[in-house]
């Protein structure tokens, strides 16, 4: 039988699964108590399966028996691209499972940006009741988000779900930047597609970052971007922390630049606690958890079993990466 490693937690079942078809070390704490078994295993793994590893050709040429890395989630940024190709080793994510979850938060923070509920639960908490807009002593003014516009850079399958709510449940005008066209979308939706970065940033009232982590996208929002932005408008990212400058971000929301943001994703995780955003009223922040709901994690970690299955077996996984 050939041998895995399962190097994040999963169901029980899943794993008694995967012990009738292969020889499995089960070692969630990789990093920390199980490190030295984990190092042991490697020569002669063929499969690993788990979420948020760091690989490149220095850790592949440890494991020469090596054919697949099933990713638990959709993100596979740690992984380095071309020495994967190179080394002929398969990579395989879980994106399908999570579409709904995610776009479900990023309209969470939407909304508890625009109409400020954490400032406000904040304040009650500290026995400050904040009476609303009509006392103009204590009020607190939010944002209305009913037919307003929203913009989604990275227009795919969760981008797509935003889009849906957003449309549907809010009445709200829909574009997009992406570098290709939607035509799907815009007859759904009535989504309108903006090729120009500048324009579609001037355009929206709401921008949501959902555009995966490259080079290209590497600090995609920075000082000039932002300022392309409505002051009154609101970032949300439930996308890649690092498409993000955090420094110009700060400063924009400090400055007035835009009116407040929504972050479940950072550059660095877990964020410093003592990092300037979080000294931000206008800034509402979650743990990276888009996909945190324990049915959507359950789906998850059985598609990234079925992948890694697939890939061992000789037959062809439901989502290749690579």
């Amino acid at each position: 039988m050939k041998n895995i490693i399962v190097y994040r937690t999963i169901q029980t079942h899943l794993l008694e699964e995967l012990k009738k078809s292969f020889n499995v070390k089960y070692l969630p704490d990789y990093l920390t108590t199980q490190k030295a078994e984990f190092e042991e295993a490697l020569p002669t793994v063929n499969g690993l399966l788990g979420a948020g590893i760091v690989m490149g050709a220095e850790e592949l040429q440890k494991m020469p028996q090596l054919e697949v890395v099933s990713n638990i989630t959709a993100g596979f940024d740690t992984l380095d691209w071309d020495a994967f190709d190179k080394a002929e080793v398969s990579i395989t994510n879980a994106p399908d499972a999570l579409t709904q979850t995610v776009a479900d938060l990023a309209m969470g923070l939407l909304l508890a940006a625009a109409r400020r509920i954490t400032t406000v639960d904040r304040a009650i908490r500290a026995n400050e009741w904040i009476k609303g807009p009509l006392d103009t002593a204590t009020g607190l003014y939010g944002t209305d988000v009913y037919q307003k516009t929203i913009g989604i850079i990275g227009l795919g399958r969760i981008g797509t779900a935003v889009a849906q709510r957003a449309h549907a449940g809010f009445g709200m005008d829909v574009i997009y930047h992406t570098r290709s066209r939607h035509e799907n979308a815009e007859v759904a939706y009535d989504a309108k597609h903006y090729p120009d970065l500048d324009g579609f940033l001037e355009a929206a009232d709401f921008v949501v970052m959902l555009a995966p982590y490259s080079e290209e996208t590497h600090h995609l929002m920075n000082e000039k971007t932002f300022s392309k932005m409505k002051d009154s408008a609101f970032f949300i990212n439930v996308g890649r922390g690092k498409t993000v400058d955090e420094t110009a971000l700060y400063e924009a929301l400090k400055t007035g630049v835009i009116a407040g943001a929504g972050l479940d994703v950072f550059e660095k995780e877990p964020i410093n606690q003592n990092h300037p955003l979080l000294t931000l009223d206008n800034v509402v922040v979650t743990a990276h958890m888009g996909s945190a709901t324990l049915a959507t994690r359950n789906r998850m970690e059985r598609d990234a079993v079925a992948n890694l299955t697939a890939v061992l077996n000789g037959e062809e996984p439901q989502n290749r990466v690579l």
